[in-house]
C-alpha cells in the first residue's frame, strides 16, 4: 500500500542523505560524480516531483541545477521539470514549450533547441543537435512546433538512463509510435 511505499521513500531519502553528508564531508567542497549525482537526486526529492523513478529524480536534478546555474529561478526550473518528468500535461508542456521559445515567435529553431537541450542536461554538439533538430521537426519547416517538442520531451523520457540510446533514436521511435497512435486512433 501506499504507506509501505511512503516508509520506503523515507528511508531511501535518509539513505540518500546519510551518503551525502558522509560524501560531504570526506569530498569537502570538491564534487565527485557520485556525490554530484547524489545531490542531483536529493535536489529533485526536496523540490517535490512526484512519481519520479530515480533516473528522472537524477535527471531532474540536473536540470534544476542547470537552470538555476544559468540564473533561472528556482520557480521556473521546477515548472520545467514538472512539464519534462512529471504529468506531462498539455498545459505543462505549453509551458516549458514557451519558455524554451526564448525569442517568444511560436516556434523553437535550432539554438533555442541547443539551449534547451544543455539545460536538460543532453551535452550534444552542433552536429548532433542538427540532427536531432532534423528529426524533431517532423514536417521540415526549420522550426519546432508544439506538438514535435512534446515527442522530444516524451523521447527524452523514454530514453531514460540509457546510454546505447541516443536522444535521436529514441525521437525516430517516439515518433513511430505516435504516427502508429494517431494512424490506429481512429479505426
Amino acid at each position: 500500500g501506499a504507506e509501505g511505499e511512503e516508509d520506503a521513500f523515507a528511508a531511501f531519502r535518509l539513505s540518500a542523505e546519510d551518503t551525502l553528508g558522509a560524501v560531504g564531508g570526506a569530498v569537502g567542497s570538491m564534487a565527485s560524480g557520485t556525490g554530484a549525482a547524489l545531490s542531483a537526486v536529493s535536489t529533485a526529492w526536496s523540490a517535490n516531483l512526484p512519481g519520479l523513478s530515480p533516473f528522472e529524480m537524477r535527471k531532474a536534478g540536473v536540470v534544476l541545477k542547470k537552470m538555476m546555474e544559468a540564473g533561472y529561478s528556482e520557480a521556473m526550473a521546477l515548472a520545467i521539470c514538472r512539464a519534462l518528468f512529471c504529468g506531462q500535461t498539455d498545459k505543462q508542456m505549453q509551458k516549458a514549450y514557451k519558455f524554451f521559445d526564448s525569442d517568444e515567435n511560436g516556434r523553437i529553431d535550432v539554438n533555442e533547441l541547443k539551449e534547451a537541450m544543455k539545460l536538460m542536461g543532453e551535452d550534444l554538439n552542433d552536429a548532433e543537435v542538427n540532427a536531432l533538430f532534423a528529426a524533431v521537426d517532423h514536417d521540415g519547416n526549420d522550426a519546432i512546433s508544439f506538438e514535435e517538442f512534446c515527442v522530444l520531451v516524451k523521447a527524452i523520457k523514454a530514453k531514460g538512463d540509457s546510454k546505447d540510446v541516443s536522444v535521436l533514436s529514441a525521437v525516430s521511435s517516439t515518433w513511430e509510435k505516435f504516427s502508429a497512435s494517431f494512424a490506429g486512433g481512429s479505426a
